[in-house]
Parts: structure tokens; sequence; C-alpha cells
């Protein structure tokens, strides 16, 4: 009786881990050092206004998106490069960020997180839906750090 039961936690963890997008996810190692991270990532997914994405620069490392015409539509980041905090499991929830070029976030996609929890029970949509809050807001101090970059 006891072995039909772990069996069943077992199963269900593991269809869980199957079926959660971003747990654990598997990220390329080349992404953290490769100055061309949009040819590992959906950086258009974040900065939609985007027609192109230069290689990363900076410190903390991020991309310029420019429009058709070489315009600045905006930044694109991973949340990691920023601010390495670590989440309830230990491990820091990865994000891409798309950053318009006023400082208004545009765009929040999870990339990887470590949270145990959202296997057991909570749905991984409710970390999705808490992420993408911050779409349309702008971080504090507003803009201070998209107005740094611009005035190159």
């Amino acid at each position: 009786m006891l072995h039909h039961l772990l069996l069943a936690i077992c199963t269900l963890l593991l269809s869980a881990i199957a079926t959660a997008s971003s747990y654990e996810a598997k990220l390329p190692e080349q992404l953290t050092s490769d100055p061309d991270m949009c040819r590992y990532l959906d950086c258009k997914a974040v900065l939609p206004q985007a027609a192109s994405f230069s290689p990363r620069q900076g410190k903390p490392p991020y991309v310029i998106g420019r429009d058709a015409n070489g315009r600045t539509t905006g930044y694109v980041y991973l949340s990691t490069d920023v601010a390495d905090i670590p989440a309830y499991s230990g491990k820091p929830v990865v994000t891409l960020v798309g950053m318009d070029a006023r400082g208004k976030i545009v765009g929040v996609r999870i990339l990887k997180h470590s949270e145990p929890i959202l296997l057991l029970g909570i749905p991984e949509q409710k970390l999705t839906d808490y992420v993408n809050q911050y779409r349309d807001t702008w971080p504090e101090p507003a803009s201070s750090w998209a107005r740094a970059t611009t005035r190159r």
C-alpha cells in the first residue's frame, strides 16, 4: 500500500516537472558569455517594437533594440545580470526583461525557475501572472538606467 502511494506521488511530481515549461529549464551555457544573447533567446518577445538587436554591452550587460530605421526602441537584459537574488528555493528566477527607451518595462518572460511549490498544487501560471504584473510599469528610480544608456 505504501509502495503504491509513493509511486503515485513520484509519478505526479515527474509529470508536473515534465509539463512545467520553465521549471529547471536548461539554458544554453553560452547565454552568460556570448555577446549575441538574442541568438539564444527570443528578445523580440519582450521588446516587440525592435527590428534588430545589438551585441550585449555594458555593466550590467544589455542589448539595444533598434527599429528598422536604426533608432533605439529599448533594451533587453537578463534579470540575473542585474540582481542575482535567490528565490524561496535558494536559486534565482531567471527572467528576460524588455524595457522601452524611456525606461518602462514592456515585456517579461520567465526563462527558468526552481520553485518546487509550483509542482505541488500552485500552477506555474501564478508565477507568470506575478511576473507579468511588472509589464507597463516604471522601475524605481524611473528610467534612470535608460537615460544613462542613451547618453552614448
